[in-house]
């Protein structure tokens, strides 16, 4: 966690489970070890430099174009959290580990247009 000691669990639905057992190859996930583990080491992650690299393969791979990489899955997950609550700012920001409102608001990317289209239909 950034600018944090302590580890946070993030909980996974059942098809993020079902998808990471089909591409494990159906190896048991054991709830201590770390998902993408770095070659150098026993149960030490990959670090965020590697995480981009295989992003950025990703990205090549599947013909992605675009300024992606991995905070792009963060924000897609604040907004389906956000969206799937019922746009829930609160339960987005307790999601995320936020510990100011102001920040999930900058994930979102709500704009200022976004909230006046917001107010006319009021």
């Amino acid at each position: 966690m950034k600018g944090k000691k302590n580890n946070r669990r993030i909980k996974l639905n059942i098809k993020a489970k079902s998808m990471l057992q089909s591409f494990f190859d159906g190896r048991i996930l054991d709830d201590d070890c770390y998902l993408f583990r770095s070659r150098q080491g026993n149960n030490k992650p990959i670090t965020s430099g590697m995480a981009w690299i295989v992003m950025r393969n990703l990205c090549q791979r599947y013909n992605i174009v675009g300024n992606v990489g991995t905070h792009s899955l963060r924000k897609t997950f604040a907004i389906g959290v956000y969206r799937t609550s019922g746009n829930d700012i609160r339960l987005t920001q307790v999601a995320l580990g936020h510990a100011h409102i102001e920040v999930t608001i900058k994930y979102l990317g709500i704009s200022s247009a976004e909230v006046d289209d917001v107010v006319d239909r009021m």
